[in-house]
């Protein structure tokens, strides 16, 4: 794991000044701050998001079957083997470890609920546990992006999307359409100063032009039509477009260049699996800090790391955790781990009050510090 001096510094002066440092519980938000939690299961993608005025929102709920050391067939290149990840939680469900941890931090004023639920896309490690989270911890609306008609073929006949189906049919949820521009689907509580601007879905993406297609008759993959947004606080932006990554998606690069600005951090697309992260996305966006959800042995994957260093020679990093095994040609190495910043807990991205600034956390299970990083500046757009 590559430690900064800065990494050292920061906690010894937050601990001299009454701030959490490591081994300290963090603190519960506050009204004025930004909260973006990546909520480490193992099972699957699963964000928490408590924005500047209380309002929540979970962005998916992964829920693969339980079990450990399983290994797939894949072929992204060649024949290989790919590998899950050994659980952090053994006997527990990836629903019940995001329902317990999302009501550690929810703010007062959610009473015990959240605002929105939303679903990227119709794949088992973004859907699967969304049943059981509402039923721990319901929410008001649910945010997807179609309705059945226009899911791609892949996921339409799939076991996960039928019990989605079946989920909503018993509780009697419709879910919202995501709508693409600014404040369009998930909107301040009560007048905030934040703004939520949809870049992507269904494979449709905002751009100077207006919204027009991105696939124009190709075939639409549930990765490519994934929700895709970007969240912005003052001079703050964090970006999140679901699975849909570059070259991997036709929608990503697309939806990116309508952004026309950098962006201070960013989830990496699709887990950090291949063909996610490309450098000419990383020359647009240019971020400060990056977090990915990883659950397999093939992310990260060796050559989206090595186009970080093309282009951005000090990325900081943050992923849930790694596989530290062995798997054939993507084994990493001690030069990559050095590119990781930290792993091995939930990343927590906590903006200040305006935006201005922001620092990010690793945690336990128990909500204690293992590091602390920052703080990093928002630049002006």
């Amino acid at each position: 794991m590559r430690i900064k001096l800065l990494t050292y510094l920061i906690p010894v002066l937050c601990l001299s000044c009454g701030n959490p440092g490591p081994g300290q519980e963090l603190p519960r938000w506050k009204e004025g701050e930004l909260d973006i939690h990546a909520v480490r299961t193992d099972r699957g993608e699963c964000y928490f998001y408590i924005l500047p005025d209380g309002t929540t929102m979970a962005v998916d709920c992964g829920e693969l079957r339980n079990i450990p050391d399983s290994v797939i067939s894949h072929d992204p290149y060649s024949d290989r083997d790919i590998i899950r990840r050994q659980l952090p939680y053994p006997g527990r469900k990836a629903h019940e470890i995001a329902a317990d941890y999302m009501r550690q931090y929810l703010p007062e004023v959610s009473a015990d609920s959240l605002d929105y639920m939303v679903l990227t896309h119709h794949h088992d490690d973004h859907m699967s546990g969304i049943p059981g989270l509402y039923r721990l911890l319901p929410f008001r609306k649910l945010v997807d992006h179609a309705d059945t008609a226009a899911i791609a073929q892949e996921a339409l006949g799939s076991k996960h999307t039928a019990c989605y189906a079946a989920f909503l049919q018993e509780c009697g949820i419709v879910p919202q359409p995501f709508v693409l521009g600014p404040g369009q689907t998930i909107m301040p509580r009560h007048g905030g100063n934040w703004q939520l601007t949809g870049i992507c879905s269904d494979g449709n993406v905002l751009t100077s032009n207006g919204v027009v297609n991105a696939y124009d008759g190709k075939k639409l993959s549930e990765n490519g039509a994934s929700i895709g947004f970007l969240l912005s606080y003052g001079p703050f932006d964090w970006l999140a477009t679901g699975d849909a990554g570059d070259p991997n998606a036709r929608s990503c690069f697309a939806a990116l260049q309508g952004i026309g600005r950098k962006v201070e951090a960013m989830k990496v697309p699709h887990h950090f699996s291949w063909k996610t992260l490309s450098p000419r996305v990383l020359e647009l966006l240019r971020p400060q800090v990056l977090v990915s959800e990883s659950f397999w042995s093939h992310q990260p994957w060796k050559a989206e790391l090595a186009h970080l260093l093309v282009v951005i020679p000090s990325p900081d990093l943050f992923l849930t955790g790694v596989y530290e095994g062995a798997v054939e040609d993507n084994a990493l190495g001690p030069d990559d781990y050095e590119l990781i910043t930290a792993h091995g807990g939930n990343v927590v991205l906590r903006v200040a009050p305006g935006g201005k600034t922001f620092k990010v956390y690793l945690t336990d299970p128990e909500g204690k510090i293992l590091s602390m990083h920052g703080p990093y500046k928002s630049e002006e757009n």
